[in-house]
């Protein structure tokens, strides 16, 4: 089986007529529509030039923003004078795939996918000069803008939708990339400005003597550290303190697929496949291509029989007592996670341009 063919086959199947793109229909949790996955599975489709895709995501977003731009502006009036947002005012993370707010607790407020949109949409634009942006999308990233980089000091969730209310190394990695590619497009200098600050305070408080941590206060490492460098670029690959990070999420999580972090109970906490294809992105851009390899073949490996990519393997389980009850609660592991085959894609592309 051609499982690039069968990648691209999945994340176009999994995209609405709106260009909402669904996390992974097999799963119920996971049939809604992040910012976040979003961004990377468009970015994967523009790689292999599906360029219509990935616009029909970014008017998606753009008209999500557009919807709950009210809340975003509340938010901004109140945090500006010293209030606390309630839960339910936060610009939400879960989409319907038709683009309104799922209601509820879970994962309520995260800043990394409106982040990762902005960067990845203004890196759009500035990629394909002859694209212009409709009023409808120039508005969304404005407003993105100023919301993320006004109420970030708020605290969400982080990626994986834990530690609610905390500072997260990525999330602010996203933000200061998000930012500064806002600033690039747009040309508001003020914009530099704000993601310098965000920066300053990431460098400050995410760092150690033994490189970046999780989160503000928790000193452990996260695979989705990786980010600082591989997309988001906020740190050099041959920085010391990111070369301290990198050699601890290898040493502490990678058995050969890379695992979250080691208190990751999630279905036992296995190998994610997203997350393998993501650290083997990495090594191809900085020349360990070799490496790079070997994970492209493992993520091969555990592809099922019909050509699906699954969130994680329960393989080297961290905590393998947990697996059972999860999947008698929740089901069988998400599969065909999109995100899983978009970081995939993105892996074989960059190996396949070394050759």
């Amino acid at each position: 089986m051609d499982l690039v063919k069968k990648s691209i086959q999945i994340l176009k199947d999994g995209q609405t007529a709106d260009g909402s793109f669904i996390a992974c229909e097999n799963f119920g949790n996971y049939r809604y529509s992040w910012f976040r996955d979003g961004s990377y599975i468009a970015s994967a489709l523009l790689e292999y030039g599906y360029t219509r895709e990935a616009y029909k995501f970014i008017e998606w977003g753009a008209m999500v923003v557009n919807r709950y731009q009210e809340k975003m502006e509340s938010c901004i009036l109140t945090f500006q004078h010293g209030g606390t947002i309630a839960e339910e005012d936060f610009f939400h993370t879960r989409f319907t795939l038709d683009g309104y707010e799922v209601p509820g607790h879970w994962g309520f407020n995260q800043f990394d996918g409106l982040g990762t949109w902005l960067w990845f949409t203004c890196k759009v634009y500035m990629r394909d000069s002859q694209l212009i942006p409709s009023s409808d999308v120039i508005n969304a990233l404005n407003k993105t803008a100023e919301y993320i980089s006004i109420v970030w000091p708020a605290g969400c969730s982080d990626c994986w939708e834990e530690n609610e209310g905390g500072q997260h190394t990525y999330t602010l990695a996203s933000i200061v990339a998000g930012l500064r590619e806002y600033c690039s497009w747009s040309g508001n200098m003020e914009y530099k400005e704000r993601a310098d600050s965000v920066l300053k305070y990431l460098k400050q408080n995410c760092l150690t003597s033994i490189g970046y941590i999780k989160s503000v206060g928790l000193n452990v490492s996260d695979a989705n550290l990786i980010g600082l460098c591989e997309p988001y670029n906020i740190v050099a690959w041959d920085d010391p303190d990111f070369q301290k990070t990198l050699l601890r999420i290898e040493n502490e999580l990678m058995t050969p697929g890379l695992h979250r972090f080691l208190a990751d109970t999630y279905y036992g906490g296995g190998e994610w496949v997203l997350l393998t294809a993501w650290i083997g992105l990495l090594y191809t851009k900085h020349g360990r291509i070799d490496d790079a390899r070997k994970l492209k073949t493992w993520i091969e490996s555990v592809a099922t029989p019909e050509g699906f990519l699954a969130e994680q393997v329960p393989q080297h389980l961290f905590a393998p007592e947990k697996y059972a009850q999860w999947e008698k609660d929740a089901g069988k592991i998400a599969t065909p996670l999109l995100w899983s085959h978009a970081m995939y894609l993105l892996l074989v592309k960059e190996i396949d341009t070394r050759n």
